[in-house]
């Protein structure tokens, strides 16, 4: 349950920055990679929920990475708009990001997405 919580929660960070005053990330003007990253966040390129920014034609989200140092990672994102932050290994996002346990386990995971930043 606790894991589901984050996952809520790190979803609606996006949505909650733009209407608190910092950037916009459901209103990119140029290409979502590049709007992501002036944020300092991930763009997580995908057709499966969450889908922040299908009103300019892209489909994916801005997520924030669980560390720093890397410029490709990976997010778990739910069948209901869940997502995990960027860890920079599908199989820490599968353990840690989506609660996996075991070589085929999932977690509360459909997949993981791989997210890109400038």
């Amino acid at each position: 349950m606790r894991k589901l919580g984050l996952f809520v929660i790190v979803a609606l960070v996006p949505l909650m920055m733009g209407a608190t005053g910092c950037p916009s990330l459901t209103q990119p003007v140029d290409d979502p990679e590049s709007s992501c990253s002036r944020a300092g966040m991930f763009w997580c390129n995908t057709n499966i929920v969450p889908q922040t920014l299908t009103a300019q034609g892209w489909n994916g989200y801005c997520m924030a990475g669980a560390s720093g140092g890397y410029n490709k990672g990976y997010s778990g994102v739910t069948g209901t708009g869940g997502a995990s932050p960027v860890y920079a290994t599908t199989d820490q996002a599968w353990r840690e990001g989506c609660g996996a346990s075991g070589v085929s386990g999932r977690g509360v995971c459909n997949s993981v997405v791989t997210c890109t930043k400038h």
